[in-house]
């Protein structure tokens, strides 16, 4: 998947800001793998860290980046993976949650797999059903 192709996914909604990349050629990693063996050693990290819970010093920023990083390097670490990619799909996006009456920002996870754009909370590893208003207000949005 190329830089192209991940804006393609939010062309409609990026006038406000413009996607940061890091990598050249991205994997694609499918909902299953997100959702199950990722997310495990994700917390396992973490817990590891000891910064599994939302604190002053660690909020959800925190958990965003993090998991964005430990996506790419679970990835880098899987045996077997395909030459020239360099990069995994999974980005850190912060927006303006609709429940959110102040306007402050939430940063969860932006993820393409399976053809699709989803986003997970990696506070909790659910996914964030993204409404058109929230994906309007993205202030940032990094691959």
């Amino acid at each position: 998947m190329t830089r192209s192709e991940i804006s393609a996914f939010f062309a409609p909604y990026s006038a406000m800001y413009i996607v940061k990349f890091g990598g050249m050629v991205y994997a694609s990693p499918t909902r299953a793998w997100v959702e199950g063996p990722f997310y495990d050693y994700f917390k396992k990290m973490l817990w590891n860290a000891g910064e599994d819970t939302w604190a002053v010093k660690w909020e959800c920023r925190d958990f965003s980046r993090a998991y964005a990083c430990f996506a790419q390097l679970c990835n880098a670490l899987t045996p077997g993976s395909p030459k020239g990619i360099d990069a995994l799909a999974v980005g850190e996006v912060w927006f303006h949650p609709d429940a959110n009456a102040v306007g402050e920002n939430h940063a969860i996870n932006a993820i393409i797999g399976d053809g699709d754009l989803f986003f997970i909370d990696p506070q909790n590893g659910r996914e964030w059903k993204m409404s058109v208003s929230e994906l309007e207000s993205i202030t940032f949005l990094r691959f």
